[in-house]
């Protein structure tokens, strides 16, 4: 993948909007941290902002498409000169950016589970 340096910095910015996209609608949608320690407390919170959260796990899904393409031209910017550095840069900026990614799904209420849980307390 070596996409031009325009449409790198241009994925690099949709990455950067995606991210505050993100983080206002969970902001918005009522998470707490603390709340999600016991289960029956955080069903409210899933019930209740469930779209949100769902809408923000898709904004951080997006984002995380952004990102490797922009992560994927700053490595074939980098390539020239420092070989590496640009394989090194490519492989962490990926695995990092869906890491962060994969950690979010289960906050989610369409994930298995949060419907597991669900059943737990019935």
């Amino acid at each position: 993948m070596n996409p031009r340096p325009q449409s790198a910095g241009i994925t690099g910015i949709l990455a950067g909007i995606a991210l505050v996209g993100e983080f206002t609608l969970f902001a918005i949608s009522g998470f707490r941290g603390a709340a999600f320690r016991d289960p029956a407390a955080a069903l409210p919170y899933l019930r209740a902002g469930g779209a949100l959260r769902r809408a923000a796990v898709l904004f951080g899904a997006a984002g995380v498409a952004c990102s490797t393409v922009f992560f994927a031209g700053l490595a074939a910017r980098l390539h020239a000169k420092t070989p590496t550095l640009a394989v090194a840069t490519l492989y962490f900026a990926i695995l990092g950016s869906v890491g962060t990614a994969w950690s979010r799904c289960p906050s989610g209420s369409a994930y298995p589970s949060s419907r597991i849980a669900q059943r737990a307390i019935r």
